[in-house]
């Protein structure tokens, strides 16, 4: 509970968060928009009324806020060179200013991949990678700036976060290295 009370915190004062989970209902808590993944493939986007009631996530829908700040365009992800075994296909999605973007989607479904394209960490992609409208080259290639802006937090939250800390320790200490 603290954790998305301090999360809320941050986009009210404007910053854009990614958050990748398997817990729907912490989804619905921190989202304003949500990506729902399956086999790669986006099967529905839109306000949290996209979420399923059960993990069945099959339900469509649509909705936008804001300007975006990271967009994707057509990311489609392979694990092995020149295209072979895509497990990402044709993604699009925005993270606004002042908004949560959730992705959800079952063990398998991509959720993973997807991020740590965003993040630059996962190079055999095809698409585009936009922050505030210019490209996003991969993690080794990005300023100083593009990688303090665009971070990744590992999915086990116990490793990622000192709950005895605010949210806002943990990101100043990403944008300080």
């Amino acid at each position: 509970l603290q954790l998305v009370h301090e999360l809320r915190e941050l986009t009210a004062a404007g910053l854009g968060i990614l958050l990748l989970s398997h817990d729907l209902d912490l989804v619905r808590a921190l989202a304003t928009r949500v990506v729902v993944l399956d086999a790669g493939q986006v099967i529905a986007a839109g306000t949290t009324d996209v979420l399923p009631r059960t993990p069945d996530l099959d339900t469509p829908g649509t909705s936008t806020a804001g300007k975006p700040l990271l967009t994707a365009m057509n990311l489609k992800a392979s694990l092995r060179p020149r295209g072979r075994e895509v497990v990402l296909h044709e993604a699009d999605l925005s993270v606004r200013a002042g908004a949560c973007l959730g992705i959800v989607g079952r063990s398998g479904s991509g959720k993973t991949t997807l991020a740590r394209c965003l993040a630059g960490l996962h190079e055999r992609y095809t698409g585009s990678i936009l922050l505030d409208d210019l490209p996003l080259p991969v993690l080794r290639r990005r300023t100083r700036d593009q990688h303090r802006r665009v971070q990744y937090v590992w999915q086990e939250v116990r490793g990622s976060f000192d709950e005895r800390r605010p949210v806002d320790h943990h990101l100043a200490q990403c944008i300080d290295r």
